[in-house]
């Protein structure tokens, strides 16, 4: 089903592994060509963003990484965790026909439910040497059921959306050509193009946030824009900083609403 030139040459493939990622960049330290996809059934520790544990039931969803050797810092790094959202949302749609999102930087969200999630990881050595290793975990056929708890009514799937079953090789192969296509024009097309095409799918923007930093902090604004480099642009809220443009790099974020500016008090957010 490949049409790639590399992307999925090899494809290495497990019934149980601890995580993909992990095997990535084991994979990275023996020289693995670039583009080696790892593909397993289920995973024991799957990695989320922010250190959380992705669900892994077996047999039912997409569980891949992507080894990426040709990237340098002059392929605008900071733009594939990105990328890679927009190649995902757009052959989720192709396949379901559902209307996708991405809340930033590349959760792929419907109705506010979370339909797959995207870690990447860098290990980088100078300028050349050093791999990065693109997870992602894409929720297909899970029931209701097959999620904890917690995760019920902040998740979904592509058959709770649709109410049917999805054949996941096809829609594999389709995303590692479009993921292709996307990291080529990295390289290729000037960067202004491409944050245009995020923004437009970007439903953060405009959205009353809160943002949880991993120092323990929280910033209330509303995002404005999409920088140069794939930062969220967030407008603060809160009385020493009021009307600040900040750059965010990581962090969590939470939509609390689309803006309606100047109905907001000083330091509050309702």
């Amino acid at each position: 089903m490949l049409s790639t030139n590399e992307l999925g040459r090899p494809t290495l493939i497990f019934d149980e592994v601890s995580s993909t990622n992990t095997l990535g960049f084991e994979a990275a330290q023996r020289h693995t060509p670039h583009g080696t996809v790892i593909l397993a059934e289920s995973q024991t520790a799957g990695k989320g963003r922010l250190g959380r544990t992705w669900h892994s039931p077996s047999g039912k969803n997409l569980y891949v990484s992507i080894v990426l050797t040709h990237a340098t810092y002059k392929t605008h790094i900071s733009w594939i965790p990105l990328v890679t959202g927009m190649a995902l949302a757009e052959s989720l749609e192709l396949v379901s026909e559902l209307s996708l999102s991405l809340k930033w930087p590349n959760d792929i969200v419907i109705h506010d439910r979370k339909l797959a999630g995207i870690l990447c990881e860098a290990r980088q050595k100078g300028n050349t040497e050093g791999a990065i290793v693109v997870g992602i975990g894409m929720n297909i056929n899970s029931d209701n059921d097959d999620f904890p708890k917690e995760l019920r009514d902040t998740a979904t799937s592509l058959k709770l959306e649709r109410l049917q079953e999805f054949d996941r090789l096809p829609l594999l192969a389709a995303f590692l050509a479009n993921l292709e296509s996307h990291y080529t024009r990295l390289h290729s097309e000037p960067i202004e193009a491409i944050r245009s095409q995020y923004i437009a799918r970007c439903s953060t923007l405009q959205c009353a946030i809160e943002v949880h930093f991993s120092s323990g902090k929280r910033l209330e604004g509303e995002a404005v824009d999409v920088g140069m480099d794939g930062e969220l642009q967030v407008m603060s809220f809160d009385n020493q900083n009021r009307h600040t443009i900040l750059p965010i790099r990581s962090g969590d974020v939470f939509h609390i609403r689309k803006s309606l500016r100047g109905i907001y008090n000083a330091g509050t957010v309702e």
